[in-house]
């Protein structure tokens, strides 16, 4: 949007001809110039949200971008939706003869065609970044021609030809208008009883968890703050994880998720899915829009080493089962410091002797949040399904969890809520009840 601005402060006067290193001298000094003060007002503000949001975050961006020949069809389409800007451009840019700017426009209109051309996947909103400098020629077009024609009111054949040129735009832009109506978009089939079902359970004004916030806005709910974007960048990125998630879902005492399971965001990253699963029942689907209830989570209190706090659990589908049906211990770790290494958890189920009867043992969310990624401050969920044998005897058993290096099996010193050492390093979470089949 910068380069309308350079024009107007120095383009050379009409029928000059085109200076190539006057435009590279021009746009290098002014970019090179806005380029320090926006890098050193920033790094004022918030050098570390610099690092992190603006170089690192659009890195990883560059990293991801591939070829998509797809986007041919997509960019030509919406190109086609607004064909009088089009013409406007093709049919009025020979009335131009300021060719610096033109040579900048068309070269804006070329990088951005090339870099949405090879950007994937395209979402819809991208596509507007096509028409700024169409818009910018097309203006241009339209003004030099009321220009020519207040120049040359005398020359009958002239202001004729301006004037009917003037007159057919207008008319192009009128039939265009009238001929698509803005209509307001269309909701996902099946939102309003999916809110329906939300606000039967809940009150309007809670906060809720959606890929569509101004869907959930619309029907009289909010997000949390720290997920107003959750964008497919931010996520493909990494840098929205399931445990961003989950500690805004803790914070805001978020009872529900409501999601589209068809072209919604979160749908497209089966690791982003496996996380939402742990944490809440299954879902009540109303066509794509599926409701996700959070479950109730049992609180506990326990330090591993000096960075992972256990915060709670859940037992699913309860703590009474049957020999030969599957628990699943959902366990609920914060980070409290950035950990260097990768650990792995288990979870066991001990008799009244302490004697092992069944376990899980795996990376937490099944390798899916490696805890060298996991930063200060996320909630991580990690199930583990546990099979009760068949031929279990019918008893009360513990629970119990922990972490440790798998390389060497060393566990991780886990304290309790007053700092006193749990036996083994392996915390006692509840008991669970076997019954027959």
């Amino acid at each position: 949007m910068g380069l309308p601005v350079v024009w107007i402060l120095i383009a050379p006067e009409p029928r000059a001809p085109f200076d190539l290193r006057q435009l590279v001298r021009v746009i290098g000094v002014l970019g090179l110039t806005g380029l320090v003060v926006s890098v050193g007002t920033l790094l004022l503000v918030d050098d570390a949200g610099l690092i992190r949001w603006v170089y690192a975050y659009n890195a990883v961006s560059a990293e991801n971008v591939g070829a998509g020949s797809i986007n041919w069809g997509i960019l030509r389409d919406y190109l086609l939706t607004h064909w009088v800007l089009v013409v406007m451009v093709l049919s009025g840019t020979g009335l131009l003869r300021r060719y610096f700017w033109l040579g900048a426009s068309l070269i804006w209109a070329f990088l951005t065609w090339g870099t949405l051309y090879f950007y994937h996947p395209l979402w819809d909103h991208y596509r507007i970044l096509l028409l700024y400098p169409l818009v910018i020629l097309a203006g241009g077009s339209l003004a030099t021609g009321v220009k020519l024609a207040l120049q040359t009111a005398h020359q009958p054949l002239m202001r004729r030809l301006v004037a009917v040129f003037i007159l057919g735009i207008a008319l192009l832009w009128g039939s265009q208008r009238i001929a698509t109506p803005t209509t307001w978009p269309e909701w996902p089939a099946g939102h309003a009883e999916a809110y329906a079902y939300v606000i039967q359970e809940s009150v309007p004004g809670d906060f809720v968890v959606s890929d569509n916030q101004f869907l959930a806005f619309v029907h009289g709910y909010v997000t949390p703050p720290s997920l107003a974007d959750t964008s497919f960048k931010r996520i493909r990125n990494d840098y929205l994880e399931i445990g961003e998630v989950v500690q805004a879902i803790r914070e805001y005492n978020v009872a529900f998720l409501v999601l589209d399971c068809e072209q919604g965001r979160f749908h497209h990253f089966q690791d982003f899915m496996q996380g939402v699963e742990a944490i809440a029942a299954p879902p009540r689907c109303f066509g794509p829009l599926c409701v996700y209830r959070v479950r109730p989570v049992e609180p506990a209190a326990a330090t591993l080493g000096n960075a992972v706090r256990l915060v709670g659990y859940t037992l699913t589908p309860s703590d009474t089962m049957r020999s030969g049906e599957t628990l699943t211990v959902t366990l609920y770790w914060e980070s409290i410091a950035p950990l260097n290494m990768d650990l792995s958890v288990f979870a066991h189920v001990l008799d009244a002797n302490g004697a092992l009867v069944a376990q899980h043992d795996g990376p937490p969310l099944f390798g899916s949040a490696p805890t060298a990624t996991w930063r200060a401050g996320m909630v991580i969920p990690d199930p583990h399904p546990i099979v009760i044998s068949a031929d279990g005897a019918p008893a009360i058993y513990n629970i119990a969890v922990g972490m440790y290096h798998w390389s060497s099996g060393e566990r991780l010193p886990a304290l309790n809520a007053v700092g006193e050492r749990w036996r083994d390093d392996r915390i006692t979470l509840t008991t669970m009840t076997v019954t027959k089949p």
